[in-house]
């Protein structure tokens, strides 16, 4: 989760380049299953940046145009070994912090009310006027709040920093129990 601009597809496509699956950088669709929280890939795809194209794939990858009002490009993930289709279960929810000041990577805590206000910030509302529906939509964002562990990660945004950044997040999921 994060702001417009933050790095969420850029972080994501690090993730997909280092060889780990990816489902999607945008939209996924939220659901419990047996009880534990899941997430669904709206589509399998990134929007990224020329910048971070060049840096991620060094412009050796196809893109296709996303939308005339963005210079972001599409590139389309191979499907692989992994069904797209199926929930996948939610272990952590990371919010994008501002830039980093300085060189350092931190990942803090997030509150279960900081994480629920992330959630509602972050999820899409088709009628946001529909007040019986954004009821259920507080009320999912604050038993997932409950049921995760979330954090923000704060990092600089220097390409050759991202191999550092994921690393800092495999290690604090490592101790995840």
């Amino acid at each position: 989760m994060g702001a417009s601009g933050r790095g969420k597809s850029t972080l994501s496509a690090s993730f997909a380049r280092s060889g780990l699956t990816l489902m999607g950088d945008d939209a996924m669709v939220l659901a419990w299953v047996d009880g534990q929280p899941c997430a669904n890939a709206v589509y399998p795809s990134l929007r990224l940046f020329p910048d971070s194209i060049d840096a991620l794939y060094q412009n050796s990858i196809d893109t296709s145009e996303v939308a005339s009002d963005t210079p972001k490009r599409r590139i389309e993930l191979p499907i692989g070994d992994h069904d797209h289709a199926a929930p996948v279960p939610i272990k952590a929810l990371y919010q994008i912090g501002r830039p980093a000041l300085d060189d350092s990577i931190s990942l803090r805590p997030m509150s279960i009310a900081e994480t629920c206000m992330a959630i509602v910030e972050n999820s899409f509302a088709l009628d946001p006027s529909d007040t019986a529906r954004a009821k259920v939509r507080l009320g999912q964002a604050s038993e997932l709040a409950r049921q995760t562990v979330a954090f923000e990660i704060i990092y600089p945004r220097v390409y050759d920093r991202l191999p550092d950044v994921r690393q800092a997040i495999l290690e604090q999921m490592a101790s995840i129990s």
